[in-house]
């Protein structure tokens, strides 16, 4: 339904079948965030090309980690609903309940554990999607042991609160594994009272229906599907009741299985734009003909209406397709993220023959905000030509627009493509400098190594670079000839991290074997530098090279002190360094060394294995 979220937790559905949820980010980066799902939608954890997690170098990067951690820069990414900073977002629920305070009503509840508190999100339409706040039910200011889990909706409309009741948040981290406590959440002075339904009868049913909890929902949807015609009667009357739309949302999802166009039309002719929208979901789970719908709702006045119009158009064959999709991008006022995307969402695989029944209203679609935007979104080879003439404006030198433009070339590819950023890489623009720069950043490596012009004007620029510039085209087009350079970049590095990045890259391009080499030499201070390299890297290789100088007794006691230390430099050294402890081989003067190699492990597992198994104590 979407994709590429980080660690989300759990749905929620409203009776409009509109889908909510929350994850997380990597942990400290302030990046947590909830979100709308938009059918089809990518949010962004990591790069949808490379497969790169959000810290990789790219153009176009976001300036801020919370944002930067999504790649909310990137054509092709979800928008997010509302980013709340740090935290451990958990259950969520649809709160559409009567007991409760207005502001909660038809609104998302959330449990956030981190933060010791439970939030509902007042959601407000703003566009194709929807802007949203922050409103705290429940917080524990005085006790940080607070940490809701999970929160339902009991069939009295008051919530009920899963209290992990823990010092830490996550699993890694647990301090008490035997307490927890339970909550609810009411106005004062409504003790609980469960009521009693009856699911024997369409009217009972109906009234059952109509609950604040999930359960009895569920058991009254089930014993009114059952029912079947003797439930029509009821279930129509609340459909066409002027109450409350989700309780008319609510019944209508049953009479749509039962009664199909008929009640569809209905829905789709309403004066509510959540219940047109429900009425096209409808229409698709039938797997009717959802052209006729999309013709009748494509020039709604609602853009959430629209996107939904949108989204109904991802793979389908209809030759009326393209020109519907269309109709609706010219509806696109340049400024909607949400219903940008859900264009793009709604071209899917068929970017070709959509983008070109766009490009025969708009035959240089770069005037306009709303054009360059299209083109920006667009995934066929029909848009290369314009993303080039749009980056190589020499109004933009090194604006976030220019950047924006070649950024959107990675999600392209094809000859059109190639051929656009070999004209800007030996062009003869004011700013060539910049674009030669950038136009290499975006070719495909393997035209590049195949292109002798390509390849000399790549070298060429290489030769000028600075380290951590030069570890970024060469991570890029991986040339052996360049070991030489890497090995040289990783002894003398500028920091410990560029030192660390040319030895992965050296090791990745058949280095290893020069690498042995040096650590079997005789010069000590190439040694040790190559040792401080390796220590970070953490890939197999470089820890079994370590690894065979720390257990060798052939080699001398400061070598084999230093890789026994250099070999928890990372996690999976951290790992082995365990392994050879609880396997005692480790000799025991060495023991100490290992111990200081994983001293600064932020895995609490780590150094209480580390307790457990060396012998030897720290000086």
């Amino acid at each position: 339904m979407a994709h590429n979220f980080r660690n989300p937790f759990e749905l929620a559905v409203d009776s409009y079948g509109t889908v909510w949820q929350s994850d997380n980010d990597d942990d400290g980066n302030k990046g947590v965030r909830i979100n709308y799902i938009l059918e089809g939608g990518n949010y962004g954890y990591t790069d949808e090309v490379t497969g790169a997690n959000w810290p990789a170098y790219r153009t176009n990067m976001e300036e801020e980690i919370p944002y930067r951690h999504w790649h909310l820069n990137d054509p092709g990414v979800v928008p997010n609903l509302l980013q709340t900073g740090s935290g451990s977002p958990t259950g969520m629920v649809i709160y559409e309940g009567n007991l409760l305070p207005e502001v909660y009503r038809n609104q998302m509840i959330h449990a956030e554990p981190g933060h010791n508190v439970v939030r509902s999100y007042p959601v407000k339409a703003d566009g194709a999607g929807y802007s949203a706040s922050i409103e705290n039910i429940l917080k524990n200011e005085g006790d940080s042991w607070f940490r809701p889990a999970d929160v339902c909706v009991a069939p009295d409309g008051s919530i009920l609160i899963a209290d992990w009741y823990d010092p830490g948040v996550g699993g890694h981290q647990a301090g008490d594994q035997t307490r927890g406590r339970v909550y609810r959440v009411a106005p004062q002075g409504r003790p609980y009272t469960a009521p009693s339904y009856n699911y024997e009868d369409p009217n009972s049913a109906l009234a059952a229906l109509q609950s604040p909890n999930m359960s009895i929902r569920y058991k009254a949807w089930n014993a009114l599907m059952h029912m079947g015609d003797e439930a029509v009667p009821a279930l129509t009357k609340l459909w066409h009741s002027d109450g409350n739309p989700r309780m008319q949302a609510r019944a209508f999802w049953i009479l749509s299985k039962m009664k199909g166009n008929a009640v569809i039309e209905e829905a789709l002719n309403d004066a509510n734009p959540n219940l047109r929208i429900a009425g096209l979901r409808a229409a698709r789970q039938q797997q009717a003909d959802i052209i006729p719908f999309i013709k009748k709702l494509s020039a709604d006045t609602s853009a959430q209406v629209r996107r939904e119009c949108a989204i109904a158009l991802r793979h389908q064959k209809s030759p009326e397709a393209a020109e519907l999709w269309a109709n609706l991008a010219e509806k696109y006022d340049g400024q909607d993220r949400w219903y940008l995307e859900a264009l793009g969402v709604g071209a899917d695989e068929q970017w070709d023959s959509y983008f070109a029944a766009y490009l025969k209203r708009h035959p240089n679609p770069v005037e306009t905000k709303a054009e360059r935007d299209l083109v920006w979104r667009a995934r066929t080879e029909k848009a290369s030509p314009f993303l080039a003439k749009l980056a190589a404006d020499d109004r933009l030198s090194l604006s976030k627009e220019r950047l924006r433009y070649f950024r959107a070339f990675d999600f392209n590819t094809g000859k059109a493509k190639s051929d656009a950023l070999m004209k800007l890489l030996i062009g003869n623009n004011p700013r060539q400098a910049e674009l030669t720069r950038l136009a290499l950043r975006h070719l495909d490596p393997e035209f590049v190594k195949a292109t002798p012009a390509a390849k000399s004007v790549l070298k060429k620029l290489m030769a000028t670079l600075s380290q951590q510039e030069y570890l970024e085209y060469e991570a890029r087009y991986a040339l052996p000839e360049e070991n030489g350079k890497l090995l040289a970049i990783a002894l003398n590095p500028d920091n410990e991290h560029i030192g660390s990045t040319a030895m992965n890259l050296l090791l990745q391009q058949g280095g290893g074997k020069t690498v042995r080499a040096i650590l079997a030499g005789k010069d000590e201070d190439k040694t040790r530098k190559t040792l401080a390299a390796l220590r970070r890297v953490g890939k197999k290789e470089s820890i079994e090279i370590m690894e065979q100088l720390a257990l060798s007794k052939s080699q001398p006691q400061w070598l084999r002190q230093l890789a026994t230390r250099n070999l928890g430099g990372s996690m999976l050294g951290e790992d082995r360094i365990l392994i050879l402890l609880r396997e005692g081989k480790i000799e025991k003067p060495y023991i100490l060394y290992a111990v200081q190699g994983v001293a600064t492990a932020w895995r609490k597992a780590i150094p209480k294995e580390r307790q457990h198994t060396w012998v030897a104590k720290p000086v």
